[in-house]
């Protein structure tokens, strides 16, 4: 199905018993998304991998769909958009696409980025254990476990900054040895 989405048309589009999409006819790749359950969500679609009909169609999520009598998006959430709020976020979408950027393969790339706890095991087994004596690697796990990861919970290790390290560094200055010790320790983990 395909029209200019309103909002007399998000309100009129009621849930069925699987989800179904409807079409934009003005932006191509952006459409209203119907769940069974009642939840209505602006999505856009488009071919990954610079297009073409072989290409993967990729969809970005783009934010919920409510909407008030008075026309205004209801204030359940940050993201809920009305219809002409979500096609300026989806021509943002078309034009990045465009230009040859894949919005949706960010995302994943974003969440199967490495934590700082996913990467203390791999440094610890391929750097440490081959080239440093037992009481060494132990001590490793220890600074490691104890002092970097409850401070930068689940940070992704490439968002941690030297800043975030600092200031680590500086609130373990009460036992200098261990703050020098974490500095020397995460500085090698990043080399």
């Amino acid at each position: 199905m395909t029209e200019k989405l309103s909002i007399s048309m998000v309100r009129a589009a009621q849930p069925r018993d699987g989800r179904y999409t409807i079409m934009d006819s003005k932006i191509r790749g952006f459409g209203l998304r119907v769940y069974p359950s009642g939840q209505k969500t602006w999505i856009f679609e488009y071919k990954g991998g610079g297009g073409g009909r072989g290409a993967p169609t990729k969809r970005v999520t783009i934010g919920k769909a409510a909407v008030r009598q008075d026309g205004t998006a209801s204030s359940r959430g940050a993201s809920v958009l009305t219809p002409d709020q979500a096609r300026a976020k989806a021509k943002t979408l078309s034009a990045t696409v465009q230009l040859g950027e894949d919005p949706q393969q960010e995302k994943m790339d974003e969440r199967a980025a490495e934590s700082i706890s996913d990467l203390i095991p791999d440094f610890l087994s391929k750097h440490v254990m081959s080239k440093r004596k037992p009481g060494t690697l132990r001590q490793y796990e220890d600074v490691l476990n104890r002092i970097v990861v409850p401070a930068t919970g689940k940070k992704k290790a490439r968002d941690i900054l030297r800043a975030d390290i600092s200031k680590l560094h500086l609130k373990w200055k009460h036992t200098p040895y261990h703050a020098n010790r974490m500095l020397a320790i995460v500085g090698s983990m990043y080399s």
